[in-house]
């Protein structure tokens, strides 16, 4: 992540392994479903985090211990949330629901513009976002990812907002 983005210091703080295996869907089984440790994968459009919660979230990790005070106020305009994406599993390489991302720029489509909604984790809540469908939007399309390859997301970019 360091080299990727230019940053001097990257700390990790969350970790999620999706899985489209059929006991894996039923969301009602609560976090992992059948399988331990495990996530459905998402089949919506949406962003990990809105700006309120990605700094809501960066004030929590410092809370916490999790990430250095100088990430907090100190770093103001600096900070960024960077996904990293890639398949794990000897020799797996992705076969059904392959990530897709879509091109920031296609977000500010008119009347699709991002609008916040509720994730709950048991007894913490999340802000994500999501966009409504236009044949406008653009998309890159990732099938057959390897565990060999990674690709890296910004979900919150304070740099990119000004």
């Amino acid at each position: 992540v360091k080299v990727a983005t230019g940053c001097t210091e990257a700390v990790a703080f969350d970790a999620t392994w999706r899985s489209s295996a059929r006991g894996n869907r039923d969301s009602s089984l609560g976090p992992g479903g059948r399988g331990a440790n495990l996530s459905a994968a998402v089949s919506r459009v949406h962003a990990d985090y809105t700006r309120e919660s990605a700094l809501r979230k960066i004030s929590e990790l410092v809370k916490l211990g999790t990430i250095p005070e100088a990430f907090g106020k100190q770093a103001e305009g600096r900070r960024a949330i960077v996904n990293v994406w890639r398949a794990f599993g000897a020799g797996e390489t992705v076969q059904e629901a392959p990530l897709c991302l879509m091109h920031p720029k296609s977000m500010s489509i008119a009347g699709t513009e991002p609008f916040p909604y509720s994730l709950v984790h048991g007894t913490r809540a999340g802000i994500n976002a999501s966009v409504a469908y236009s044949d406008a939007h653009e998309w890159w399309h990732f099938p057959a990812m390897t565990k060999n390859e990674a690709i890296l997301f910004y979900n919150f970019n304070e740099q990119l907002e000004s």
